[in-house]
Formats: C-alpha cells, structure tokens, sequence
C-alpha cells in the first residue's frame, strides 16, 4: 500500500470512527510508534499530517499526543507540538498542554509553540519582525515549518493592518515539497477564513493552484478555503471565466470533499458557463456531492435566465471579437423551429450576416442593406462601388463595412455614411470592432479609429491574412502557417508562434479561456493566448473547412471526415462526437444547442451537453455553400439563393418574401 492509498484509508476510517465512536485513528498510529521496526519519524509526521486533515479524530486522542511531547527522538515531539497545535488553532483545544510543555521543548520549537499556544506579541513592529522570521522557515524540517505555519496564523489574527501579510507567508506553503506543511498550510487557511475570510484577496491563485495539488487534503482545504471566500465575501466577483476555467477540470476530482466545494464556488460566483459541466453530477454516487450540484444546478440555471441580453447577439462575423461563433440563447429555437421568411437577393450572399437588436445587417456583394427581423422588410439600402463580401459588423448604432481596398462607417439607423478610409491593399477579412477601434487585414494588419476613421497603426505580416480575432487587448492574426499576437494599443508584437502542421489555416482563430483555437488541415491546434505555446492539438479524419466554435468549456468542430466533434476546450479531449455528414457551414452554438449544415441540405441542432439531436430540417430555399449566424432564438442562412430566416413563432412572421426593392428584386415579395 503506497502512501497516497494509506491517507485515503485513513481518511476513511476516520470519517468511520466519527460516526460510530470507535477508536480514533490517531490513538491506533500512536500505539503503532511503540512497536519494533517502525520508522517512528515518519509514522509521526503521518499523525501530524491526519492532526490536520482530520482534526476531530487528533482531537479525540489529544491525551496520547500529550505524551508524545516527553519522546526521546526531536522530530516525534516536534511533530506532536504540531499535532497539537493545528487542534489549537482550529479551535479543539485550549493549547494549555503545548504551553505547559513549551519549557522542555527545544530551541526550534520554542518560539513557534509559544506562539501558537497564546504567547503573542501585542506591538505591530514586533508581529511583523516574527512574520518575516517565521515566514522564512516554511522550508525547514517540515514539522518545524508546520509550526511556522501556525505561528504566522496567530500573527496575523493579531493585527488587521498585518494579516495579509501573514496570510500571503501561510499561502506560501501550500508550494512546498512536504506535503505535511502543504495540509497544514491549506487546514490553517481553511479555519481562518471559516472564520474570518476577509484579507484573502491576495492568494486566490495559490488557492486555485493548490487544486491541482496531488495530495487530496491539500486540494479539500484549498476547496474549502475558496468555497467560504466565494460565499462570504466579493473577492472573486469578475473572475468568473478564470474559475470557470480553473475549477472545471476539478468536478472530475476523485475526491468528494473537492467536488463538493467547487460546485459551492461555482455556485456563488455563478459561474453559469459551468452549467454543462454541473448537471452531470446531480447523479453523483456521494450524496453531498450530488446535493451540492442540484443547488448549483438551480442557481445558475436561474441566474442564466435572468441574464441581461449582452452576449445574445451576433454583431459580426465570428459573433464578437473573439471569434467564438457563440452567442447566449435568449429567446429558444424551440423543437421545431421552421422557415419564418425567405429573402431572394440580387447578388450572393458569402459571408453571414450580423443580427443585432431587431434587425439583420447584411451583404450580398452588391451592397448592404438592414433588414427586419421578424419579417424581412427592408429598412435601408446603400449600393456599393466595390463589392462588399464580408460580414459587417454593427456596435453603437454604427455599421461598418469591408469593401476591397475601402472599409466604411455607415448610421445603423439609416444607413448614412459617417466616414470612408481608403487602404493601401485588398481587405481580406471582415471588420471586427473591439474597444472603439476596427480591425481588418490583408497583407497588413490595420487599426482604424471608430469615431473618425483615422488610421491608428499598422503592422506588415508578410504574408497573407487569413482571419483575425481580438480579446484581453490582444490582436490574434493567423496567416497560412503561423499566428501572430499583437497588443491592440498600438501594434507591438507579443509573440509568433509556426503552425508546423499538415495544410493550412483557412479560417479564423477563436480566443476564449486564455487560449486561442484554430482549424489547420485536419487539426485542431491550441495555443496559450499568452505566448504563443502549443497547449494541444486534436486530429480529426478530414479538412477541417471552417472556424471552430467555442463555448462553456467546449469546442465544436466540423470535420470533412462527416463528424462533428465537441471536444474538452482546456484538455484536448473528445467529449463526444455525431456523424452528420460531410459539412457546408462551420459550427455556431445557441445557448446550449449547436447548429450547422450539411451537403445533403440538413440544417442539424444537437445538444451541447451529449450530441443528442434536438431537431433537423431540410430547407428548400437554401443553396449551396451557405453562412450561418444565429442570436436571440433566430438563425439565419445565406447564400447564393438568398437569405433564409428560422424561428419557432411561425404565426407572428411572414412566410415568405422575395425580390424586395431594388437590388434585392423588383418588387414587393410574394407571401
């Protein structure tokens, strides 16, 4: 039995003990130091540790730690000071038998146990003197750094002004080689912040790394340290896409105490792109587990429901700067959702439109018109002088184009124009707005002023753009073979990474969680958002044609080998894959349902969650190489036989309208 399985069978005698009154666990180690042959420094630095993953069963045979401070060897009585400190520290016991002791203890432990055991300095100079002194133990003898441990707890609960200081030194040894320090570090966190879990604001990354720690006390005290923070204070509000990104991977924790406590962070924070990942485990085999996930499940299905409609929109190509061609559900597709109108156009249309409000913006190579979306009516038309293929994208009421080497702002109400800038070279890639500036690429990577249309840098690849997406303050520009990031102020490069893959990027990236998703040949390649390192890569059986899209932790990606395949977005792992056919459009996700078509003229919506179909239909106005966007419960198909509108409310649209105005037909359509 090696000593991970050991801990956990202590573990689970301890939780028998407790409710049967047997025999603690730590009194039977205890006898085990008397015996012949036995490793007495190990076997107490093993009650040690349980002292601080179980600190009731310590509790229960506080007498025979007691006497473990008279042994001859120093690391025994070390380790049973510790012992008996952590029970003190985390309110089992008075620390009157450490006190009394302290006059036999040896130089090493003195300072520390007197600490513990209530000797505390009072003057803020002085507490601050010993949390330097007691901080640069933390890689002594580990019973004697588990003793600074402690000592820095009691200083920091004895000056408001110096306990973030204290907490930051205990949250340093949670990365310490002995795991008995790192179980003492995260038990000691855990009680204070049970008890008080203001001043931890400092330390959620440790908190967030312990969890991947291999020691599962040190991954429960961390959880649990994290869990009181998320429900008591507003330390990690905003952080909800780190956690989420953080803690998923951590709902797969062999140990039930871990589970339990993340799903109480997630819940908190909440963290609704959790939600795929939560609702599995409301049949979690551990009670407590499962009861924490039907809470969580609840809370953020609520929340979800009540969400504001930022994210539930398709404002250009890619669904928003980051290129995740994902949008929150808002209104539901429903079961069978049907053909509310069809739209004949002049010219073809290439690129998806953008879905905004009430209305679709969109280009059908002739120009750019915005259309009703509950009918199709036209709003407005502005004919182009050079063909405009790309999807516009619409932000503060302003709609901006990519024609050729031109790229326009028009008054999303009317279709005025507010600027025009000419470029130097071809435009490439759709306009993809991101904080008062428009991006767009052809051999050169150009920033654009929203308000004036003045150029605001520009950076030559030397090579050709394929697409391009925007997140953090980072431009993420992908050409045949490489990616290169940006900083979107002012253009530095922050790093290059080559694709050394079989085929080429053809579409582009998607940033979501700090990493950035590329479709190149018949791969799915992730790199980190940070620097460019490769994360992993995921290989398919065919070309994979289009951008993947990216949401609540997963990636989608349409494969020429006829699967779709859904696919861990931090892992690199298969979550399920459907055979549908071989693919025309790229994937879009609508809340918890993805969508796409394929060649023998099915629109498909599968779940999320498993793949599950959810409804099919085979339209007959759409023709060939269709775009699909889709935003609040509409999703809209273009091509070269116009634009085609589904919805689930058939009654309140019109059935059909083609050749509208000019343009887009002679006439008025034809119900």
């Amino acid at each position: 039995m090696d000593g991970r399985q050991r801990r956990a069978l202590e573990r689970a005698l301890t939780t028998a003990v407790a409710e049967t009154d047997g025999r603690p666990v730590t009194a039977t180690l205890c006898d085990e130091l008397d015996a012949d042959g036995v490793d007495r420094q190990s076997l107490a630095g093993e009650i040690a540790r349980l002292a601080a993953a179980a600190p009731d069963d310590a509790a229960a045979a506080r007498d025979r730690l007691v006497a473990l401070l008279e042994a001859e060897d120093e690391a025994v009585r070390g380790y049973a000071a510790l012992a008996l400190g952590i029970l003190t520290v985390t309110g089992r016991d008075d620390g009157a038998a450490l006190g009394d002791a302290i006059d036999e203890t040896d130089g090493r432990l003195h300072a520390a146990a007197s600490l513990v055991s209530g000797e505390t300095p009072t003057h803020t100079d002085e507490i601050n003197t010993q949390l330097s002194g007691m901080g640069r133990r933390l890689d002594d003898e580990p019973w004697a750094a588990g003793l600074a441990v402690l000592a820095l707890s009691v200083l920091a609960n004895e000056s408001a002004k110096l306990r973030p200081t204290g907490i930051s030194k205990i949250a340093a040894g949670l990365g310490v080689e002995s795991p008995i320090v790192r179980v003492t570090a995260g038990r000691t966190l855990a009680s204070m912040a049970a008890d008080d879990p203001d001043s931890f604001d400092a330390v959620t990354d440790e908190l967030c790394a312990a969890l991947s720690d291999a020691d599962a006390d040190v991954r429960a005290t961390a959880s649990a340290t994290l869990a009181d923070i998320a429900e008591l204070t507003e330390a990690l509000e905003g952080d909800e896409d780190r956690l989420t990104t953080d803690l998923r991977p951590r709902l797969a924790d062999p140990d039930g105490r871990v589970r339990t406590r993340v799903l109480r962070i997630l819940t908190a924070v909440d963290a609704v792109d959790a939600l795929p990942a939560v609702r599995p485990l409301t049949d979690d085999p551990v009670p407590g587990v499962a009861g924490a996930a039907t809470t969580a499940t609840e809370r953020l299905e609520y929340v979800s429901g009540h969400e504001v409609d930022d994210g539930r929109e398709w404002p250009m190509a890619g669904a928003g700067p980051a290129g995740t061609n994902a949008v929150a559900a808002g209104d539901e597709l429903g079961t069978r959702p049907t053909v509310q109108w069809h739209l004949e156009t002049a010219g073809d249309i290439e690129a998806p439109p953008a879905l905004v409000g009430d209305i679709v913006f969109l280009a059908d190579g002739n120009g750019v018109a915005a259309l009703a979306l509950a009918d199709g009516s036209e709003r407005w038309r502005v004919e182009s002088d050079t063909a405009i293929e790309t999807t516009p994208a619409v932000v503060d009421d302003t709609v901006y184009i990519a024609g050729d080497a031109v790229i326009s702002a028009l008054e999303a109400d009317t279709g005025e124009r507010v600027w025009r800038h000419a470029m130097d070279e071809p435009v490439r890639t759709p306009p993809t707005v991101s904080d008062g500036t428009v991006y767009v690429g052809g051999e050169t990577l150009s920033a654009i002023d929203v308000e004036t249309g003045q150029s605001v840098w520009t950076k030559s690849v030397d090579d050709r753009i394929v697409g391009l997406a925007v997140a953090d303050g980072v431009v993420y520009v992908a050409c045949d073979k490489r990616v290169v990031a940006f900083a979107a102020a002012n253009g530095d490069q922050r790093w290059e990474t080559d694709i050394a893959l079989e085929g080429t990027i053809r579409s582009a990236p998607a940033v979501a969680d700090g990493r950035v998703y590329l479709s190149c040949g018949d791969t799915l390649c992730v790199l980190a958002a940070a620097d460019g390192e490769r994360q992993f890569r995921f290989d398919t059986g065919g070309r994979l044609p289009a951008s993947p899209a990216v949401a609540d932790g997963t990636v989608y990606v349409a494969s020429a080998d006829g699967s779709l395949y859904a696919i861990d977005a931090s892992t690199g792992s298969e979550r399920w894959r459907e055979a549908l056919g071989q693919a025309v459009t790229g994937p879009v996700v609508l809340g918890d349902t993805v969508c796409l078509m394929t060649t023998d003229g099915r629109l498909h919506a599968l779940s999320t969650a498993d793949g599950s179909q959810r409804w099919e239909s085979t339209p007959d106005a759409v023709g060939t190489e269709p775009a699909i966007a889709a935003a609040s419960g509409r999703l809209c198909l273009g091509s070269d036989a116009g634009l085609t509108a589904f919805g689930a409310d058939q009654s309140s649209w019109t059935a059909s309208i083609t050749g509208l105005l000019t343009g887009f037909g002679d006439g008025p359509g034809e119900q």
